[in-house]
């Protein structure tokens, strides 16, 4: 009987080994499977808004400070202006520099001949002196137009704290008295802008209509003096444009809307480009990050488990809510040392980013607990 059972058991072996092997392997598998879902993941993360520390890109000095320290902005307003003497300056010199070419102008037509030559350049020295008044408007105008943009956003500004109270009548009055007297003289000088472009365009007819009648008629010297005066009236254009490129950089504005949490410097100090004149934070936040170890990420990618559950303190009480995982970072690095458990043991981990769960009333700054399984 012993000798039986035990071949009958061989023969079952040999006919069923096979699926039986499959069958183990397949329980040892889910129950792998099984155990890697049960472990718990569990770390701190930080709640992260944006921060831009404000920078001017001019050197120069610290003309005001426009906001105090932890005051709300709004996007676009104005944060602090930059000296604008230095600026208007130098436009200035474009300016002298375009009367001198002026001048040149002049006593160059009084020593000419009176003949069809002459009359060529003639109708040449008019175009460029058109362009050099356009250039002395332009000199006034531009530095004139930012400062009406600036004193633009100050009226709305005045007007939202007189409507809180938060500013006297008077106060407003002044403001928008400046606004407007620069207003008028913007209009004056665009209007002005406006006919001495369409003299422009006239004196350059009246220059090409003499160049196709005479084509045949001219001098290769003031050919070449009519080209270097050009490039000379070019080159005034340019430095202008730049100076007054440069001009609407003073103003420093809110990129977004949020609150000043830091102004490490005072009005009258001279600030170099780069250093920060104060920084704004966003007083909403745009995502968690908690950092992991290296087994706990391929964790999670093995199972694709890309829900996270958010943890947060509140009065004591731990509130939660699910929160999607946005992406995983391809680098391990150090942690913020507010997440140490020691000031001098610090921890690396992979970044992984986060959403803002919905129901968590959730501050820029603050720890809360993100944890899978």
């Amino acid at each position: 009987m012993t000798v039986g059972r035990q071949q009958r058991i061989k023969g079952i072996m040999r006919r069923h080994g096979g699926p039986m092997a499959v069958w183990m392997v397949a329980v040892v598998v889910v129950v792998a499977l099984l155990s890697d879902r049960a472990v718990i993941i569990e770390a701190p993360g930080l709640v992260r808004g944006r921060t831009v520390q404000i920078s001017p890109v001019e050197p120069g000095l610290l003309a005001s400070l426009e906001v105090n320290l932890l005051q709300e902005v709004r996007s676009g307003q104005v944060l602090a202006r930059m000296d604008e003497e230095r600026l208007r300056a130098e436009a200035a010199v474009v300016t002298a520099e375009v009367e001198v070419v002026r001048q040149e102008l002049a006593l160059d037509l009084v020593g000419r001949r009176q003949d069809v030559v002459t009359e060529r350049r003639r109708f040449a020295n008019d175009v460029e002196d058109t362009r050099l008044e356009v250039l002395e408007i332009l000199a006034v105008l531009e530095p004139d137009r930012v400062t009406l943009a600036d004193l633009e956003r100050d009226v709305e500004s005045y007007r939202q704290l007189l409507a809180e109270e938060l500013v006297s009548v008077r106060e407003f009055e002044r403001v928008q008295a400046e606004h407007q007297a620069l207003a008028r003289r913007v209009g004056e000088h665009e209007t002005l802008l406006e006919r001495t472009r369409s003299d422009l365009v006239q004196a350059e007819h009246r220059r090409d209509d003499f160049a196709r009648q005479n084509a045949d008629v001219g001098d290769q010297n003031d050919a070449a003096d009519e080209a270097m005066l050009t490039a000379r009236v070019t080159m005034l254009q340019r430095r202008l444009a730049l100076v007054l490129l440069r001009c609407s950089d003073l103003t420093l504005t809110a990129p977004f809307s949020g609150v000043v949490t830091r102004i490490p410097v005072c009005s009258g100090q001279v600030i170099q480009p780069g250093e920060t004149v104060l920084v704004l934070a966003e007083a909403a936040p745009e995502e968690i990050v908690v950092w992991l170890d290296e087994a706990s990420v391929r964790r999670l990618q093995r199972n694709g488990d890309m829900q996270a559950v958010v943890i947060h303190s509140a009065g004591g009480n731990g509130v939660q809510a699910h929160c999607p995982v946005a992406h995983i970072g391809p680098v391990v690095e150090t942690m913020p040392s507010e997440l140490w458990p020691a000031p001098d043991l610090p921890i690396r981990g992979r970044p992984v980013v986060l959403g803002v769960p919905v129901g968590l009333q959730l501050v820029p700054g603050e720890r809360v607990t993100v944890r899978w399984g």
